[in-house]
């Protein structure tokens, strides 16, 4: 098959030069197959089948420390624990290194370190787990998205996904500021499998769950999406994930997609009871919104580095909605670009006034304080005609 083979080194594989190994990948993104078919990716959870140790008591440390027997097993030990993934559009080669990067660790910015990898146990007890890290400055249209929610959030890497997946709050904070996404509830039958509809799904039409689809407005190119920028700590330099590599044209209808989904609610995780839901609703990176980033790995240290191969300009705002403008006594709320009424509910007696959006006196108020002053006037003047007989009363017996 080649000379590498004299060496041990098998195809697809260079020599370890400038400290890393090589190897061609494909990412493989449609299993939807009958699960005896996938019986060969059985060992192939995390990314690209390679995650945190999660070894169980009485486990081989080979099975412990190489997940991913078949690639690791070719791999200097010295290489194991750090790798990197150079993902890029299908007309380019992508690329797996083991140990550093290619260009060295140079201009590689990094995330903490997890202590704790999330982790999880599917039906069949075989353990999974992702890598992940803190997301810091998380903005489009140079407007934090976040905004009080906190200054950070965490985030993942799945490379058996495609897609960008927000939280729903993130979701529509870029919807709102990205005027060339057009997202719409959907369920095709026979091509989408979701969950059954139940009372609480308002937005069900069928008797399934529908699917939240972003296409591209019609007028609008790729070109007219903007970058989303985030860091991976409070001081580290920026890094740009662009919202046009996300297009992808996989539904039957042809129209190109933005390949950004909605997740779970950061409200419902906040303020409702959480048994289930131990973990926060994750940013999760699929395969495409990595082809910005050449992404570090490394399982000893359990972090994630990234590193731009391209630098966007975000100032371009012609490309996003034109913000809100707020009259009275509203308040900007700019990741979601609307205005906030102020809370006159929380005031006595006091109502918004829909045309000025200021607090005014409610009409029922101003018309019980009439009443309760012509009544106290009444009041007033009868208790003086009272008084009036008695004194006149009381000098007649006299």
């Amino acid at each position: 098959a080649g000379a590498s083979d004299a060496v041990g080194v098998p195809d697809g594989f260079t020599l370890p030069k400038d400290g890393f190994v090589r190897a061609d990948v494909c990412i493989v993104n449609n299993t939807r197959r009958p699960w005896h078919m996938l019986r060969y990716w059985n060992s192939t959870q995390g990314t690209i089948g390679m995650f945190y140790r999660i070894c169980s008591t009485g486990e081989g440390e080979a099975q412990c420390d190489a997940p991913f027997p078949p690639l690791l097993s070719t791999i200097p030990a010295q290489h194991r624990h750090v790798f990197s993934l150079d993902l890029n559009p299908p007309a380019q080669k992508s690329w797996l290194h083991f140990g550093a990067p290619e260009g060295g660790w140079t201009d590689v910015q990094w995330g903490e370190t997890q202590p704790v990898p999330l982790m999880g146990r599917l039906a069949s007890s075989a353990a999974w787990a992702f890598h992940s890290f803190e997301l810091y400055k998380l903005s489009v249209c140079n407007t934090g998205l976040l905004g009080n929610i906190s200054s950070h959030w965490p985030a993942m890497i799945d490379s058996g996904a495609s897609c960008l997946t927000l939280p729903k709050e993130l979701f529509e904070s870029v919807v709102a500021w990205v005027p060339a996404l057009d997202c719409v509830q959907e369920w095709i039958q026979d091509f989408d499998y979701t969950e059954r509809c139940r009372p609480e799904y308002t937005e069900c039409t069928s008797l399934f769950k529908n699917l939240t689809m972003c296409y591209l407005r019609p007028g609008f190119d790729p070109a007219d999406l903007p970058v989303l920028a985030f860091r991976l700590s409070e001081d580290g330099e920026q890094l740009y994930l662009p919202l046009s590599e996300l297009v992808i044209n996989d539904r039957p209808s042809g129209l190109p997609r933005v390949c950004v989904n909605v997740g779970d609610s950061i409200d419902f995780y906040l303020y409702h009871e959480r048994t289930l839901y131990a973990d926060p609703p994750r940013i999760s990176f699929g395969t495409l919104a990595l082809r910005n980033l050449l992404t570090v790995f490394d399982m000893e240290h359990t972090m994630v580095g990234m590193r731009n191969k391209a630098v966007f300009d975000t100032h371009n705002l012609k490309i996003c909605s034109e913000p809100t403008v707020c009259i009275g006594a509203q308040q900007r709320y700019a990741p979601r670009n609307v205005c906030i009424d102020p809370p006159c509910h929380q005031l006595y007696f006091h109502v918004l006034d829909e045309e000025t959006k200021k607090c005014r006196m409610g009409r029922g108020f101003l018309l019980s304080a009439v009443a309760t002053l012509v009544a106290f006037a009444a009041a007033e003047i009868a208790l003086s005609e009272i008084y009036e007989r008695l004194a006149r009363k009381l000098t007649n017996t006299i």
